[in-house]
């Protein structure tokens, strides 16, 4: 009967939030990916323009991120799971003298901690260096009968990519970067 807690807990916790979605697998295992894909970080207004981030997997698109710099040099750190990125793990499966199990799980947060740092230099050439840290979602498993989440995540870095100045797109006196990462 225990047996069963952990999982309903764990489906109505996942199923109350419409930023999953469970009804993808991966290689007959299920996921649950994160449906928050799109990021903007800083402000839109009076901004001098923006890099665009791309992440591509499996030749799609899966996660932008748009990054608006109002002043140059710019340095900007954001989390990129903020708010999908807390999850409980199963730590251990504690077994009573009756011989009934139940699970203890520990609240925890993936690491999506990333920068970015646009600059130019005296050409007019932008140079960019990140650190992003995507959420693509969660395995689930089964643990000693248990449901366990597992954060699956990509990570792109790059110390410095050289963008020339007639590879940024001018839209209304802003510079426009795209990248695809």
């Amino acid at each position: 009967m225990n047996k069963l807690v952990a999982p309903l807990l764990l489906i109505s916790l996942v199923g109350c939030s419409s930023k999953f979605d469970s009804s993808n697998s991966l290689n007959g295992k299920r996921f649950l990916n994160n449906d928050v894909t799109q990021h903007e970080i800083g402000q839109r207004d009076n901004n001098l323009g923006a890099v665009h981030f791309s992440l591509i997997l499996n030749d799609a698109s899966n996660s932008t991120v748009k990054v608006n710099f109002d002043q140059l040099p710019y340095h900007s750190r954001f989390d990129l799971c903020e708010d999908t990125g807390n999850y409980d793990d199963l730590s251990k499966v504690v077994t009573n003298n009756n011989g009934d199990s139940h699970p203890i799980y520990e609240r925890k947060k993936v690491d999506c901690n990333s920068e970015v740092f646009v600059t130019k230099d005296s050409q007019g050439n932008y140079l960019i260096s990140y650190n992003l840290n995507f959420l693509i979602g969660y395995r689930v498993v089964s643990l000693k009968g248990y449901d366990a989440m597992l954060p699956q995540t990509k990570h792109r870095l790059l110390e410095r990519r050289f963008v020339q100045s007639n590879s940024v797109q001018l839209i209304d006196s802003k510079a426009q970067i795209s990248l695809d990462i």
